[in-house]
């Protein structure tokens, strides 16, 4: 390494990296608050009566098998921003290599999801 060299682990973060993982992180915070809004059996922050939260909760659609949708979302959105983590400036080339082929299925995992609730 000449002097001009920057060390790996000084290589800076790309902006759109950084932006992911902020937007997976936030996806990952409120699936989170969902998950524990649901298992209290409680409504949401800002809702009062007669605004439709509760409906929406307790609707066919909150659920998959008898499990709050916010599970598999925040297990989803963990595993999205570790592999967007792995996929980091100063990993290693096989943490990065894992990274890379983990991100379009878990990115497709999320537009599946988008895609059934929307559609």
């Amino acid at each position: 390494m000449s002097q001009d060299e920057i060390p790996a682990f000084l290589e800076p973060t790309p902006r759109w990296l950084v932006a992911a993982r902020l937007l997976t992180a936030a996806a990952l915070c409120i699936s989170g608050y969902l998950l524990i809004v649901s298992l209290m059996q409680s409504g949401p922050a800002g809702c009062g009566a007669g605004s439709g939260c509760n409906e929406v909760l307790n609707s066919p659609w909150a659920r998959v098998f008898g499990v709050p949708v916010s599970v598999p979302a925040s297990l989803a959105y963990t595993a999205l921003l570790a592999a967007l983590f792995a996929v980091g400036p100063n990993r290693s080339p096989a943490l990065r290599r894992l990274g890379w082929a983990a991100l379009p299925f878990l990115a497709a995992a999320v537009l599946v999801a988008i895609a059934w609730f929307v559609g």
